[in-house]
Order: structure tokens, then C-alpha cells, then sequence
């Protein structure tokens, strides 16, 4: 690169769209020198910094976890090529996996044998995984910033594959208790309900602490227009119906002092 860079030439020629650089500016991952008028330029150093950060984020890395590793002195770019060789390796396992499982199905079939219940769940497992990502991000992007996003990812890393596991089958399990209340007749106002509310502030405590409150709001409002962008290919993980029930269920809780005033 013959000439310094404004963010919007940068944004252009890079796809990097200039919210996303100016996030990375305020992690202090990325540091463009002002001109007198304020504006930012961005040099050749500055362009390679962020090839770096984001070869980082293509191989997990959270922006924290990036700035550790280019704060070190030296940089080691190997490794910078290691993280990235072992992303694309887990992606080549993934795909290899994939195509096993689709050549054994379309083998089954073309020898006239029904697919067992076993290769069905797996090839659906498959799907879901592959399609699930893509198909969610212009939801997400609707509603939350890039910086929004990052907030969503670090919160999710601190929790661990164990530890988010778990915390999936804690919501899950309290989303199946209110389905049945719903069946029930169970009102909102009543005792039942309110230890349902409860439990769903409980279980919403970890993630408001780890992205705060502005943004765990933004969530509310998503969940309350999830009937303008719920798609076959992407759902909520609970009806509209729950989320209705869990609200005004919380709304007496918090009548009766059981839980919070809610914040924001």
C-alpha cells in the first residue's frame, strides 16, 4: 500500500464494514493516527495489524483473547498461522465428517435401504449446525451492533462447552415447566408462576452481568417481535406464548418484591 488510508477507503477496500473498525479502535486492538483534523488514517502497519485481528477472529479468538496475543513483543506470526491452520484443520474435520455421513446415506439408498432412525438424526444434526449461523445473522444484525455481538461471544466463551451445555439444558428444562403451566390454565398471577419468573430472572443473571443491561434489553425487544422475523430456519427457542407468560409472570413477581425492578 503506496498511500495512508481513511476509514472509509479502509471499510471499502478491506469489506470491513467502519462500525467494525471502530470497535476494534475502541478494544484497542487497532490505533490509526489522527490528522489535525481529526480524522483517522490508516497506514500500511495499521492494515496489517488487522489482517491479523481478524485471521484471529476467523480461528475463535475473542477481541480480548486477540489483544493478549498481539500485545506480545515480538508478535510471533507462526503463531498467528498455527491458530489459523488449526481452525481450517477443524473445518476440513467438520467437512470430512459431513461427507462421510452424506456418501454412507446416499450409499444406503442406492442399494434400496431405508435410512436408519440413528442417520436420519445425524444428518439432520448436521444440517442445522451448518445452516444455523448463516441463517440467524440477519436477525442478529437487525437488532444488535457488531460491538453487541462481540459482548454475546465472550459472554458464551466464559461459560465453556460443559458449562454452556448445561445452562442450555436449565433454560430448556424451565421452558418445558412453563409449556405445561401454559396447558394448565396456570395464570400468570399465580404462586406457581411467579417461582417460574423467578427461576427465569435467575438463569437470565449470568448473561445481563457478562453483556449488561443496555444490551440485554435489546434481547427483550427481539424476543418480543420475534412474529416479524421467525423463518422455518429460524426459530426462537421458545414461543411467543412463554416469552408472554414469563413476562407477565415476572411483572406480579416484581409487584410483590420477589424480584427486581427491572433496569434500563
Amino acid at each position: 500500500m503506496d498511500k495512508a488510508l481513511s476509514i472509509g477507503e479502509l471499510a471499502e477496500r478491506s469489506g470491513i464494514s467502519v462500525r467494525a473498525l471502530r470497535l476494534y479502535e475502541a478494544e484497542g486492538l487497532i490505533k490509526p493516527v489522527r490528522t489535525q483534523a481529526g480524522r483517522r488514517v490508516y497506514q500500511a502497519g495499521d492494515v496489517a495489524r488487522l489482517q491479523q485481528i481478524l485471521l484471529l477472529k476467523k480461528a475463535g479468538c475473542t477481541l480480548g483473547q486477540i489483544g493478549q496475543l498481539l500485545d506480545r513483543r515480538p508478535f510471533d506470526p507462526a503463531r498467528l498461522i498455527d491458530a489459523q491452520i488449526e481452525a481450517l484443520e477443524q473445518t476440513e474435520r467438520n467437512l470430512t465428517q459431513s461427507l462421510g455421513l452424506l456418501r454412507a446415506a446416499r450409499r444406503q439408498l442406492s442399494e434400496g435401504e431405508c435410512l436408519s432412525v440413528d442417520a436420519l438424526c445425524d444428518l439432520i444434526k448436521m444440517g442445522e449446525q451448518s445452516m444455523s449461523e448463516e441463517n440467524w445473522k440477519p436477525v442478529l444484525d437487525r437488532y444488535y451492533t457488531p460491538e453487541d455481538q462481540e459482548k454475546w461471544r465472550q459472554a458464551k466463551a466464559a461459560f465453556g462447552p460443559d458449562g454452556e451445555a448445561d445452562y442450555a439444558r436449565q433454560w430448556a428444562d424451565l421452558v418445558a415447566e412453563i409449556e405445561a403451566a401454559i396447558a394448565c390454565k396456570v395464570s400468570p398471577e399465580d404462586e406457581h408462576a411467579q417461582r417460574l419468573a423467578l427461576r427465569w430472572y435467575e438463569l437470565q443473571k449470568p448473561l445481563v452481568e457478562k453483556v449488561g443491561v443496555e444490551v440485554w434489553n435489546k434481547a427483550s425487544r427481539m424476543y418480543q417481535e420475534m412474529d416479524q422475523w421467525q423463518t422455518p430456519q429460524v426459530q426462537a427457542p421458545f414461543s411467543a406464548a412463554v416469552y408472554g407468560f414469563a413476562v407477565q409472570a415476572a411483572n406480579a413477581a416484581r409487584a410483590k418484591g420477589l424480584i427486581p425492578p427491572r433496569q434500563g
